[in-house]
């Protein structure tokens, strides 16, 4: 892990060594890119218990901006 403290007030935190061990530690015909790590079918599958999707899906919509209620 490398520290810049080049500007007054901030550090910037560079982890190449590290980044670069690990790929190369893996497998040869692992390469091309992605927008996401997760696999394709992870998102056009439902991964939710059908008792909790309507608490959950309201509970998520006051994550931006709770109010005293919410607490």
């Amino acid at each position: 892990m490398t520290l810049d403290y080049t500007n007054k007030g901030k550090v910037k935190i560079f982890m190449y060594k590290y980044i670069n061990k690990m790929l190369s530690k893996l497998p040869i015909d692992m390469n091309g890119s992605a927008r996401t790590p997760a696999a394709g079918h992870f998102f056009s599958a439902r991964c939710t218990r059908q008792d909790t999707q309507t608490a959950l899906a309201f509970t998520c919509t006051r994550v931006q901006a709770p109010d005293k209620d919410n607490y």
